[in-house]
């Protein structure tokens, strides 16, 4: 089992053996520039891209929040305390990025990190976040980051491995 974000991020970056998830002190807008995808509402259950054939699937529910644009996450592992997320949608051109933190036990809340959601179908959701090494050396501003994604948007290591997700019937 994963520990805290990570565990999502572990599931996200394939495990997490070499790579990391990119942080940072400043999400790429101040607010949100887009809406959330209804599409991406509700639960899903996920397992990773490249996970073990005895992986146990987690439960990703995401749901909308009152302010526009905004929503929480939570990732469920049997046998785990779930973990807590939160953020809002950005447009960079013509791709939407959540900018995500996790709410941590007491309600501190971690660094940034950036998810990339594609939904292949109306059922089937790919999450990815933005590989920490993509970025580097990258500017850690606000419009420093908005660019690097831009320039690097077609590059297949902007992007980690991920998990498929598939919707839950209710």
């Amino acid at each position: 089992m994963w520990m805290g974000w990570r565990r999502l991020a572990a599931v996200l970056i394939s495990a997490g053996v070499a790579a990391g998830c990119y942080e940072s002190d400043v999400p790429l807008d101040a607010a949100p520039t887009a809406g959330i995808d209804a599409g991406l509402l509700g639960p899903w259950r996920c397992l990773p891209v490249d996970g073990e054939a005895d992986e146990a699937a987690a439960t990703l529910t995401v749901t909308p929040q009152p302010a526009a644009g905004t929503f929480e996450a939570t990732w469920d592992e049997p046998g785990s305390a779930p973990d807590r997320y939160e953020g809002f949608a950005s447009r960079v051109d013509d791709v939407t990025y959540l900018n995500t933190r996790e709410r941590r036990d007491g309600g501190a809340l971690s660094a940034w990190f950036f998810v990339r959601p594609t939904l292949l179908r109306p059922n089937v959701l790919l999450v990815q976040v933005v590989d920490e090494p993509a970025l580097a050396g990258a500017p850690k501003t606000a419009a420093g980051l908005r660019e690097a994604l831009r320039r690097r948007r077609d590059d297949p290591a902007l992007l980690t491995g991920g998990a498929l997700c598939a919707r839950v019937r209710r």
